[in-house]
């Protein structure tokens, strides 16, 4: 659509007025590029938090603070244990370690044979220190939304301003000059790192419990619907089906240009890219877990924020020199999401261009402005009630919205301007 007519995801939808007249795709797809864009940028703000962190000696996440540990701060992730009981008879057939009642063992179960386990952990449940380094350190998360959101974390302000500077930066001279920032860097340098992480993961004790974890599907898993929502959503961020974004880079290709081919090659190097990140990943959890001892693959794994700012720092502060393979994780993930951001704002501009054709010789002008309210709107997400709010503009501003978006398009294309 975008390489047949020329247009962004406002001006395409002059084939069908009707569309366009009722605001259900293209402004919506706008709307939805610059939601995601004003809170993706906050989580390109934690990662270079974490980025400025891995340049100290001692890796902030790995060590607890004193006023953590009433809250049950460890330094390695430690399996959870129940308080023993004094069933003698059922404790010494399930042979299970549990939690002593006493500082020492108890003399009983130990004359039993019994293997009761003192605990280096206040309270009842372990908490790993990068956890509470990323809810207490970096976001500072307040324990409930209200009643008051609180001020901007002054470090990630200045974070998020450097990551908005970089994107303004590398936009404000249009599409070919952004172009050659994601062709010659930020979409090859990832590859680099992510095979130095495979190949040093690979080498981990444990590795491979951490591939077959990543291999082997839970069948069961399958009649879940909301394994099938995050698989959809999945497809649709990692493809940005439905944001504009595609539209608006097919715009500026030639009319003549193999778009068909195009469409394939972006969808086998988006599945073969996640299978390898995969592989990164869970290698490096395997042998986490292979150095716990007691905990499985499945207790070291985390989704959502929990994956990039908890368990894979934790399980790269295990390795050698942890500060330099901390330094290229972060840096590269800073790199993916300039490639995102980069589409998610010049989808927004020429939206507005394609309705207002005279603005576009003051593209630099309205690239910095658009910058500069983003940075502002961004300043709730940085408060201790931020990640609240980032979590209902992910959840309200680009998840079964985009699903709509896509349904919308099928129906006006297909069905009305197929007709």
């Amino acid at each position: 659509m975008g390489q047949f007519s020329s247009l962004g995801p406002t001006g395409v939808w002059k084939m069908n007025p009707s569309a366009k007249g009722i605001g259900i795709s293209c402004i919506s797809m706008a709307l939805i590029s610059l939601v995601v864009a004003i809170y993706y940028n906050v989580i390109m703000a934690y990662t270079l938090i974490y980025f400025f962190s891995s340049m100290q000696k001692t890796l902030p996440w790995t060590v607890c603070e004193d006023e953590w540990l009433p809250l049950g701060c460890v330094e390695q992730s430690t399996q959870r244990l129940d308080y023993c009981s004094m069933n003698i008879t059922q404790l010494l057939t399930d042979n299970k370690a549990c939690r002593c009642f006493l500082n020492g063992t108890d003399s009983i179960l130990s004359d039993q044979g019994f293997n009761g386990t003192n605990v280096t952990y206040q309270g009842d449940v372990p908490v790993p220190v990068a956890q509470l380094y990323f809810d207490k350190t970096v976001m500072n998360k307040a324990d409930d939304f209200y009643p008051d959101t609180g001020n901007p974390q002054w470090k990630l302000a200045l974070c998020l301003l450097l990551s908005w500077i970089v994107v303004v930066l590398c936009l404000v001279r249009g599409i070919k000059s952004s172009g050659k920032v994601i062709v010659y860097f930020t979409a090859t340098f990832p590859y680099v790192i992510l095979l130095i992480l495979l190949i040093r993961g690979a080498t981990l004790d444990g590795a491979i419990d951490g591939v077959k974890y990543f291999l082997i599907p839970e069948w069961s898993k399958l009649a879940d619907l909301k394994v099938w929502v995050a698989a959809a959503g999945q497809m649709f961020f990692s493809l940005s089906v439905s944001f504009g974004g595609i539209i608006m880079f097919g715009s500026y290709n030639k009319f003549s240009n193999n778009v068909y081919g195009d469409a394939l090659l972006i969808a086998v190097m988006d599945l073969v890219t996640s299978i390898i990140a995969g592989f990164v990943i869970f290698t490096t959890f395997g042998g986490l877990a292979k150095k716990t001892g007691r905990l499985q693959v499945s207790e070291v794994a985390r989704g959502g924020y929990g994956l990039a700012f908890v368990a894979y720092p934790e399980a790269l502060s295990n390795l050698p020199l942890p500060q330099l393979w901390s330094v290229l994780f972060f840096f590269m993930l800073f790199t993916l999401g300039l490639d995102s951001e980069f589409a998610l704002l010049e989808t927004v501009l020429t939206c507005i261009q394609d309705e207002f054709p005279k603005l576009r010789k003051y593209k630099s002008h309205m690239c910095i402005g658009l910058g500069v309210i983003c940075f502002f709107m961004a300043l709730p997400c940085i408060t201790p009630t931020g990640d609240y709010i980032a979590g209902l503009m992910d959840s309200y501003g680009a998840d079964f919205s985009v699903l709509c978006v896509a349904t919308c398009e099928c129906v006006f294309v297909l069905w009305v301007y197929g007709e």
